[in-house]
Formats: C-alpha cells, sequence, structure tokens
C-alpha cells in the first residue's frame, strides 16, 4: 500500500503562540530567526536552518521553541542522538511543551524496541494539549505501525481533534478494509474524498469496496476516475467488475483504453507474446522483423477467441489482466516483474498458493493429487528436508515414546535453503500438474525460480532433486503447454451436436452451412404466451491456415419446448454463410443465455471449390423431413426441405433424409443422363436393412447383402446443376455405426464423383 510520509512534523516549524504578557528579553528576535529557520527547513537547507536555529537559542536561552526546532532538523538527517538531545533539553526550558513531547514520540518511534515510549510521549502531549492534532495522528500511526487494535479508535481521536484531517479517513478506511467491513470502509474513503478529493488511492480503494458490495454502478464510476500510480489497479478493478457482468467487451475497452495511454515501453509488455510461446513457434516470433509482429500478434489471439458469439476477445481480457497483475503485485524488487510474472503471464492464478510467513495447507482434490504424485516421486529423499514435529501422548492412555513424523502440508516438495523467503504455487491442469517455487535471499532482492540448495548437489539425493527443480519444470511445462486458459464466462458447459456441410455459393464463393442440434432437455425454457420457449445464441468464427479471421457471424434463434413425450428429442438449426473456397479452422459457439451455460466446438473445415468443370457434388446433408411436410426457410434449399440431423443419430423406424446436389452435368442436345448409386453398410459388418420411402429419378433396383445395401437410379434432365434425394427406413437395420455413400455418373462423358458420411442408428 503507498502510504504518506509516515510521521510528518508541520506543528514543529510553527510559531510560538504570542502571550499576552510582555515577551523575555530576546524573544522577538528568536522567533524571528526561527521563523526564517523553518523556510529554510522546509526547502531543505538543513544547515543554513541548524545556524538560525542555534542563534535563536543563543538570543533567548531560555526559549524551547529553538531546541524544537533544532530537533526536527537532526530528525530530517536521522541524527536520532542528536534529535533526542534537543527535544529533552526544550522539555528543561518548558515542560509542557506538547511540540517537545511530540518530537521525543518521533525520535522513539525511529529507534527498535521503543515503540512504547513513543506512544507514551505522544500520549502526554494530548493530555496536555487535547486539541493537538499532529500528536493524535502520531500516536495513531505508532498504533498503525504496531498493528494494534487500538489505531482505529486513535485515527477515530485524531478526527475529533480535526474533522478535515487530510489522512485520517483513508487510515480508518484501510483499516476497515482488513478486516472485511466493506461498508465501513467505504464510507471512510468517501470521507476521505470529501476533504482531499485528488487522494487517488482513496478513489481507487473505494471503487474497490463498492466492487466487494456488490455495488457495481458506483464501483465503475469512481473506479474510472482514477489516474497516476493507481490507474492500473483501477482498471484491473473495473475489468473485475466487467467480468462478473459477462461485459467482456467493456473490459477489453477499458483495458486497451488503458494500454493506449501507456508509453511504448510499457505498451510492448501488454503486445508481447514471448511469456505465451514457446520451442520453434517461440524462435520464429523472435526472428519476425517488428513490423510484422502486430499482424501475428492479431491472428494469435485471434485464434484463441473462446467465444464466437461475443465482440470480445475472452482470452485477450484475461492476457490483458495477468500482464496488469504481474506488473501490480511482481514488480517491486524486478522489472518488468519477477519469476513469478513469467508464470502467472503463462498461466494465470494458481490452484494453491503457499508461502513461508502464510502457510495454507492443501485442501483443493486436483492440488492434493499433484502434491501426492510429487512426494511419490521425491520418495525417500522426501523426509529428509521436511521440519518434523513430535506426537504427543494424549487422554488417559499411557506414554509412549514420543516420534518424529514428517509434516509436508502448505510446504514445497522441492527443498528450499533454510531462512529464505519461499512461495509455492501449483497448478493441478498445467502438464499433469506441476509445482513451481520461488525463493530471493533477502529484502530487496526479486523472487527467482528456486535452485537447489548447493549443500544437496552432492548427496545421493542431488540427481533426483535436479529433476524436480523449477527451472526445469517450467521448461517442460511451457514445452507441453505454453500457456493455460480456462473460460470463465460461463456457469457451465451446454451440450451440443454440430457438422458442417458445403454447397455452391454466390460469385464464385461456396456454401458453408453449419447445422447444431441442442438437447431440449438441456435449455431453460422461459413462459410466453401458451408456449415454453429457449433462446439459443449462436457463433461461429472461421480462420484461414495463417490464423486471419476470415467469417465471423453470430445471431439468436428462439426454439419451443417439445411436446410431452418428445423431451428427449434434439432442437435443430442452421448456420449458412458464403465463404472462399478453403481450409478454415473453425470455432463454434452454442449458448443459453438464461443458464449462462456454452460450449464452445473446434475443428478444422475443408470447403470445396465448385466450379465449372468437371462433374461435382456437394457434400451430403443427413436429416429428417418436417412432420408437416414444410420446414422453416432456413432447412429449405432448391425447394426441398429438410430438418438437418446434427447428431447424424436416429432411432430405428426413424426415416433417414440424404440431400446433396449436383454440378456441371453436360448437356448434349439440351439433356442431361446421370445415374445415381447409393451404399449404405455397416462399417461394424452388422446386418443393415433400408427401404426406399422416396426418391428421384427410375429406380434401377436394390440389391441387398448381409451388412450391405445398394440402390441405383437413373435420371435425366435439362439443367447442369441438379438435386439429389433419398429418404430411406433403417428399421431393420442393427443398430450401430452406418456409412452411406452416393456416386453419380455423367452418362454422356462416364465420368463420376462420390460423397460419403456416416451416420449411426441407435435404439428407439
Amino acid at each position: 500500500m503507498k502510504t504518506l510520509s509516515f510521521f510528518s512534523l508541520p506543528l514543529l516549524l510553527t510559531c510560538a503562540t504570542a502571550l499576552a504578557k510582555p515577551l523575555p528579553p530576546g524573544r522577538a528576535a528568536a522567533d524571528s530567526l526561527c521563523k526564517l529557520g523553518a523556510s529554510l527547513l522546509e526547502a531543505g537547507k538543513l544547515a543554513e536552518a541548524e545556524g538560525l536555529f542555534r542563534s535563536a537559542a543563543q538570543k533567548d536561552p531560555k526559549y524551547a521553541l529553538p531546541h524544537v526546532r533544532l530537533g526536527a532538523c537532526y530528525l530530517r538527517r536521522d541524527s536520532l542522538d542528536a534529535a533526542l538531545k534537543a527535544f529533552d533539553t526544550a522539555l528543561t526550558k518548558d515542560r509542557k511543551s506538547v511540540e517537545a513531547l511530540n518530537g521525543l514520540g518521533l525520535v522513539y518511534a525511529r529507534q527498535p524496541r521503543q515503540a512504547l515510549r513513543a506512544i507514551d510521549h505522544f500520549h502526554q502531549a494530548v493530555v496536555i494539549d487535547k486539541g493537538y492534532v499532529e500528536g493524535w495522528y502520531n500516536l495513531a500511526m505508532t498504533h498503525l505501525r504496531m498493528r494494534n487494535r487500538d489505531a482505529l479508535s486513535a485515527f477515530e481521536d485524531v478526527l475529533k481533534a480535526d474533522p478535515r484531517h487530510p489522512d485520517a479517513f483513508f487510515r480508518i478506511g484501510t483499516l476497515h478494509e482488513e478486516r472485511e467491513d466493506y461498508a465501513k470502509a467505504a464510507r471512510a474513503y468517501e470521507g476521505q474524498l470529501a476533504v482531499h478529493p485528488k487522494h487517488e488511492e482513496a478513489r481507487y480503494r473505494l471503487g474497490k469496496t463498492y466492487r466487494l458490495l456488490g455495488e457495481n454502478a458506483k464501483a465503475l464510476e469512481a473506479l474510472s476516475e482514477v489516474g497516476g500510480a493507481f490507474a492500473r489497479g483501477a482498471v484491473l478493478e473495473m475489468a473485475q467488475v466487467y467480468r462478473q457482468q459477462g461485459q467482456f467487451g467493456n473490459a477489453q475497452a477499458a483495458f486497451e483504453g488503458y494500454i493506449a495511454s501507456l508509453d511504448e515501453k510499457e505498451r510492448k509488455l501488454y503486445r508481447d507474446l514471448t511469456r505465451v510461446l514457446s520451442g520453434d513457434a517461440l524462435e520464429s516470433y523472435r526472428a519476425l522483423p517488428a513490423d510484422r509482429r502486430e499482424a501475428t500478434l492479431d491472428r494469435f489471439w485471434a485464434r484463441r477467441d473462446p467465444a464466437p458469439i461475443t465482440d470480445a476477445n475472452e482470452r485477450l481480457v484475461e492476457h490483458y489482466r495477468r500482464v496488469a497483475h504481474a506488473r501490480e503485485h511482481f514488480s517491486e524488487e524486478a522489472s518488468p516483474w519477477d519469476a513469478r510474472g513469467d508464470v502467472y503471464v503463462r498461466y494465470g492464478a494458481p490452484d494453491h498458493v503457499s508461502r513461508f510467513n502464510d502457510i495454507r495447507f492443501e485442501m483443493d482434490p486436483g492440488v492434493v493429487a499433484v502434491k501426492e504424485r510429487l512426494m511419490a516421486q521425491a520418495g525417500e529423499h522426501l523426509a529428509a528436508i521436511l521440519p518434523r514435529q513430535e506426537a504427543e501422548a494424549t487422554g488417559d492412555r499411557p506414554s509412549r515414546p514420543q516420534v518424529e513424523t514428517v509434516d509436508p502440508r502448505g510446504r514445497p516438495v522441492f527443498p528450499v535453503r533454510p531462512g529464505v523467503a519461499w512461495e509455492y504455487w501449483v497448478y493441478a491442469r498445467v502438464a499433469g500438474g506441476i509445482e513451481v517455487v520461488f525463493t530471493k535471499d533477502h529484502t530487496g532482492k526479486p523472487y527467482e525460480l528456486a535452485s537447489l540448495p548447493p549443500e544437496m548437489i552432492g548427496l545421493g539425493s542431488g540427481a533426483r532433486w535436479l529433476e524436480m527443480q523449477p527451472v526445469r519444470v517450467v521448461e517442460q511445462a511451457s514445452a507441453r503447454a505454453p500457456e493455460a486458459y480456462r473460460p470463465d464466462f460461463a456457469a457451465g458447459p451446454l451440450d451440443f451436436y454440430a457438422y458442417a456441410a458445403s454447397f455452391r455459393g454466390e460469385a464464385g464463393k461456396s456454401r458453408l452451412e453449419i447445422y447444431t442440434g441442442v438437447p431440449a432437455l438441456s435449455l431453460a425454457y422461459a413462459p410466453v404466451g401458451r408456449d415454453s420457449i429457449a433462446t439459443v445464441e449462436r457463433g461461429v468464427a472461421l480462420y484461414d491456415t495463417a490464423g486471419a479471421e476470415v467469417h465471423r457471424h453470430s445471431d439468436a434463434v428462439s426454439l419451443r419446448r417439445p411436446a410431452p413425450g418428445a423431451e428427449g428429442s434434439i432442437l435443430p438449426g442452421v448456420m449458412a454463410m458464403d465463404v472462399p473456397p478453403g481450409r478454415y479452422d473453425m470455432a463454434l459457439q452454442v449458448r443459453d443465455p438464461r443458464s449462462n451455460r456454452t460450449q464452445v466446438y473446434r475443428r478444422a473445415v475443408e470447403v470445396e471449390a465448385y466450379g465449372e468443370a468437371p462433374l461435382l457434388l456437394s457434400d451430403l446433408e443427413v436429416g429428417v423431413a418436417p412432420p408437416s411436410g414444410r420446414a422453416p426457410e432456413a432447412f429449405t434449399k432448391r425447394g426441398v426441405s429438410v430438418v438437418p440431423m446434427a447428431s447424424r443419430a436416429f432411432r430405428k423406424g426413424q426415416p433417414i433424409v440424404v440431400y446433396y446436389e449436383i454440378y456441371n452435368l453436360t448437356l448434349p442436345g439440351g439433356m442431361s443422363a446421370y445415374r445415381v448409386e447409393y451404399t449404405v453398410r455397416s462399417p461394424e459388418r452388422k446386418g443393415v436393412g433400408a427401404k426406399i420411402l422416396s426418391g428421384m429419378g427410375k429406380l434401377l433396383g436394390v440389391t441387398k447383402k448381409e451388412s450391405e445395401v445398394a440402390i441405383a437410379y437413373d435420371l435425366s434432365g435439362t439443367k447442369a446443376s441438379e438435386v439429389g434425394y433419398l429418404e430411406l427406413n433403417l428399421d431393420e437395420s442393427e443398430t450401430g455405426p452406418q456409412e452411406l455413400t452416393a456416386t453419380v455418373t455423367d452418362a454422356h462423358t462416364g465420368r463420376t464423383a462420390t460423397r460419403v458420411i456416416q451416420f449411426s442408428v441407435d435404439m428407439r
């Protein structure tokens, strides 16, 4: 916490109160010299000030004030013995000099183990003059330094003496904040800003306490006005508010506005990828010229955007937060941060933290599992490094011989040297679970990854510990997992099914259709009139092989709760877009906003080019016929309606529909002639039974084998592009995976084109 100067001396530098009776000889001259010396002391000209105070003491040998002033000079020089002598001399001349008593309190407060004497002198001063604000304040600050519970009431006494004191409200606020009484802390910080409107730390802490009280609007208002040294902390708090509200776009805007205000050196920390890459990717990035790194940076984060539905990149927001956190908490003794910052930016907040001065036992089952695995890896060498505790006899049982047992709780498995500060983190989900240990030798030195104590290197256990040393652990973990991120923008996962198919599009592009299916039981519904309706938000992002975003689309659809008896059904949907042919990485997200459950599905998709030659087939779409014979417009292509089945799983007795399109048939004499052959087979060589419910063309025949059914049609037409459609009843097929192949042969050229799709037949 940034603080004001621990003690201040304004009242030591004031002139003596004029008395009604005549001044002693030399008093006026002494006062004049003291006043001039006080100005020099405030300007830091200690030698000249000291000379004037000595002259004042000579002008009026019985006057206490010159000696008080000399004591203040010595305090500025940190010459405590000389200051003590000067304040003692002042007291011999005026036993009720509150300035002298206050000065002695300041001297004792700076000396080791003399805090109680300091408190006694401050207390004497305020007993003599109950309105002596400086004495009350220094008394309170001494209680604060000693961590006494009296500190809070002492600062309240300061406010009784001066209701507009420039620091007391702030100190009261910090004490209430430490006690987690955030309502009282907020009132204190409000009071501080009323008397000192430009107190940036008070405004920052006020915003933070508002957030902890759940008063988000007030928190954002206060934090948005914070500047100076607390701007970074304020942005972290604002981002936390926005994240709690699910407003990641606002969080990203807050971070990026703050980053834009930084100087170039500081701004680069947020734009640097070296701490989230490793191996060849890191070397390639470092080899890039500066002008190409920005484009690489944008592609890197775009491909890691976990939520295509939103405009924000939640993973990038988390990266900004980690960098800001590392700068805020790990940069006191190293720039831009110590070794903890490097690990934090890469992997985020640990699952467990324990420190030499704040031992925390491992409680999370995942953390405990990592700890137990590492202890087993250390084996018999562990007992030699962990502290021992004696088991005591208890109750009425006879005492047994005392034995020593190893207690590993709250301590790192890796050995650290006695007497050093240590901190250890556990990541249960990184690279199978890792422990990272940091140490520092003494104050002023930064935390570093712990190294094996030299005295252990030559021992038999040295080789085992070298395998487990933190530098090696981090290197191996970063090779396996260069960065880690767990989405925190959803209440839980939402199951859904998806697959993609492509068709010929407009203007040389291909039409990519993404079919989704959400289990009806997984959605939250709300009454709308006589119906129960769920809303599903969907979003898709496509990235090219270089990682650049090519297409992004999101929408929301309303789905009616299925009728009784059909609760287990899958609610279908489709998203369609025209994109250039090529290979893409697809990120597809489906979210239920009512329950805030979501899931992101990622896979590579190949979008075919459907040019003007040769004979081509689109992908195959499988689904069911609409119950009423008509389907929503989104499910209709070229006059044919198919309700897509994203799960590609059909119950026995449920007819399956196959839809596809044929391109570039030849038309000699204006007529096409082609044959379509379908094969339905079981990869597991189970029985397949297919009955044709409807098809297109002249049926040539159906050939049945034990694990395969073949169907052939002859067709003709007047267009180079035609629709293919087949509806089958697979009630006689055994359950399990099935594969359908469609082959089209152009009778005029003999050219063929084939497509295959997998699906499954399940029990009713």
